[in-house]
């Protein structure tokens, strides 16, 4: 008998692979800053800029002098090892929007989509002489958020809104048969969710050279319907029931300095173990927790300077946990980042670039690990043409 496994690389929507450990609850979770703070630590509850936008704290918005584009495209490669055998898994494509918009009084309203987490695996089985089995994961959660945020004073800036989880969770088994006797058998689980929940943040100005920030997302449940196609039997079964997402709290702190440096420090945790394994797919659930530095080093901000001096350098690093136990144990990860931003139109815009290398799990102690490298590659606007005449302000 020979076990072995076949970890398959794909670049298209249809066929890709993403994590060997995305075959648990719900998949491999997204956090994500922004793509001016990837580099930085993938970081920022505390961060704020006029002209770059981040995901993790709506009262950053407060902080935007005039309506700001952003997207994201992603590349990810990881290299695995379970047990004695060794893969490639890779997922490129679409990866955030964001629109942030000030308005009048020190208000700001933003919106956009990103995914929240990500089902991507392909992998064999096979038992020499006998058969090949082959599973295969598919899908995930989006998560569109819709969010507001004002000012108090000079000093004190605050944002909340609401989220919109959705998508498609979709899991195959097949299996194969040496004996020519013997039907190929096809099993689907496919499982639709939708459902909302909220967000609200702070952030406030200590000191001129320091800021603190807290944000909460809400617990969410989500409504779902799982159907599960038998091929072989040409029978199906239709069930209804829920997916949970946990309440989540994350502080920050900026600091700056000067006008050439910026570092940013964080800490998240969400109460994933409060989960039963109905609640979240059949997994076994642990709490989580997060941790970031980062720095960020701008030589000028002048417009008659050299490329090189305008361009923004970032540094950081971030380490966690996954939320699911395996060979009942928790799945850590920790990453280096590293990041630049190429301005141009006058500082109006903005191109991202991003990377990320890690490690997560550990082949001695759960029996697997994989090697990871993420590339972002982000362009954000704020053209002129965004920003409402002067007369009409005053109105």
């Amino acid at each position: 008998m020979i076990y072995f496994l076949l970890l398959l690389m794909g670049f298209s929507q249809e066929t890709f692979s993403n994590s060997l450990y995305s075959k648990y609850g719900i998949g491999i979770l997204r956090p994500y800053a922004g793509a001016s703070y990837f580099g930085q630590g993938n970081i920022g509850i505390a961060a704020y800029s006029p002209i770059a936008l981040q995901y993790l704290n709506p009262a950053s918005l407060a902080y935007l002098t005039r309506t700001r584009f952003e997207g994201s495209f992603l590349f990810e490669r990881a290299n695995v090892k379970l047990n004695n055998n060794t893969g490639k898994f890779s997922d490129s494509g679409f990866n955030t929007l964001h629109i942030g918009i000030p308005m009048a009084d020190g208000y700001a309203l933003g919106f956009g989509l990103m995914p929240y987490s990500i089902i991507a695996h392909t992998y064999e089985d096979v038992v020499d002489g006998e058969y090949r089995s082959e599973l295969e994961g598919t899908g995930g959660l989006e998560r569109a958020f819709f969010r507001l945020s004002g000012m108090i004073g000079k000093k004190f800036a605050y944002g909340a809104g609401f989220d919109v989880y959705f998508g498609r969770l979709e899991r195959t088994w097949r299996v194969y048969f040496d004996n020519a006797t013997y039907n190929k058998t096809e099993d689907v689980t496919s499982t639709t969710a939708v459902g909302m929940s909220g967000h609200v943040g702070f952030l406030i100005e200590l000191h001129q050279k320091l800021h603190i920030a807290g944000m909460i997302n809400a617990p969410a449940s989500l409504n779902t319907k799982t159907q599960t196609d038998y091929v072989f039997r040409t029978e199906n079964d239709i069930t209804e029931g829920e997916i949970k997402l946990p309440l989540t709290q994350g502080y920050g702190l900026n600091f700056k300095p000067n006008s050439r440096f910026t570092l940013l420090a964080d800490f998240e945790a969400s109460n994933w173990g409060s989960l039963a394994a109905s609640e979240i797919l059949g997994a076994k659930t642990t709490d989580t927790k997060r941790y970031g530095v980062g720095i960020e080093f701008v030589p000028s901000r002048k417009f008659n300077e050299s490329v090189w001096k305008k361009m923004s350098y970032r540094l950081g690093f971030n380490m966690g946990n996954l939320p699911y136990l395996v060979a009942g144990e928790k799945v850590n990860e920790k990453f280096v980042n590293a990041g630049l931003t190429l301005p141009y139109n006058a500082f109006n815009s903005q191109m991202e670039i991003g990377l990320e290398y890690g490690k997560r799990g550990d082949a001695n102690q759960i029996g697997s690990e994989e090697n990871i490298i993420r590339f972002i590659f982000g362009i954000a606007s704020g053209e002129k043409w965004f920003v409402r005449p002067e007369r009409r302000r005053k109105d």
